[in-house]
């Protein structure tokens, strides 16, 4: 089973002797300068100025798509991926693993994870609704940035919960728990109030 899944643009290109190569990225302008480099280095593409970039690629057999990896869990400080299928979008791959996962979160590394709550994490989801009840129980509103009779927060603090878990999934707590959660509840509130416009209230 695999512990969390990554969407990445490959790039495919054709050698001298038509065997197939391809490089995967980790964001699309990359794979975009990666192929605008190829083009301009190809002898026969330089004698074709008038050449738009897809043009060139049609005619040098270079394609770009994108590939649903699966990532596997960790073994001896490795941790590798094995594709599971390749689409013509991004958007495609997201749609192909909401169907293999249902709902999931992005970390700020770019893995993705199934979004579930598990018997084990529900200590965490506890403490980040108490924290939140604290909040909304004294108005502090402008603090949060989150409306009172908002219908998510549920889903809200089930994300939470999820990436907090997924941030120390292999860390052994001595004593730091509560500080790292509440650092944790901090943040989240300080991004909140950003995405909403909060930031300039008093």
């Amino acid at each position: 089973m695999f512990e969390a899944y990554k969407i990445r643009p490959v790039v495919e290109t054709e050698g001298n002797d038509e065997s197939k190569y391809c490089q995967s990225f980790s964001t699309l302008k990359q794979a975009m300068d990666f192929i605008v480099v190829t083009v301009r280095t190809d002898e026969d593409a330089e004698l074709r100025d008038g050449w738009i970039l897809e043009d060139a690629m049609e005619d040098m057999n270079i394609r770009l798509f994108w590939t649903l990896y699966g990532v596997n869990p960790l073994d001896q400080g490795v941790r590798v991926s094995d594709a599971i299928a390749d689409m013509k979008s991004e958007m495609a791959c997201y749609s192909l693993l909401s169907k293999i996962v249902g709902r999931y979160i992005v970390d700020s590394t770019g893995y993705i994870y199934p979004l579930q709550v598990k018997t084990m994490d529900n200590e965490t989801l506890f403490d980040l609704a108490v924290m939140l009840g604290g909040d909304l129980a004294t108005r502090n509103v402008i603090r949060t940035g989150i409306l009172e009779d908002s219908r998510s927060h549920q889903d809200t603090l089930i994300e939470w919960a999820n990436e907090f878990n997924n941030l120390h999934r292999n860390r052994e707590w001595d004593g730091e728990y509560m500080e790292a959660i509440e650092d944790f509840y901090e943040d989240k509130v300080k991004s909140v109030k950003v995405e909403r416009g909060a930031g300039s209230c008093k």
